[in-house]
């Protein structure tokens, strides 16, 4: 074998690793969040819920209309823009 024969591995495995890397980092965020239980300022304790994977869109959530909670049923109220 040639002096080129021993970097075609290394090459290859740096270009698989690259492939894993792109393919397992979504470009958008589509999973749900675990909120944990936490107390207000004013002491009001707020039950552990799920929310919608946070993001800069205003009609991506779950209270703009017509979307439904899959978690609770509930059809959103606030008007999309």
């Amino acid at each position: 074998m040639g002096p080129g024969a021993a970097s075609s591995p290394p090459v290859a495995r740096r270009a698989i690793r690259r492939v894993r890397t792109v393919s397992a980092s979504p470009l958008f965020a589509e999973e749900d969040v675990s909120v944990r239980g936490y107390y207000k300022s004013d002491g009001t304790y707020v039950q552990p819920h799920m929310r919608s994977a946070p993001d800069s869109i205003y009609n991506n959530n779950w209270s703009t209309y017509p979307t439904v909670n899959p978690y609770t049923g509930q059809q959103g109220t606030r008007q999309p823009v």
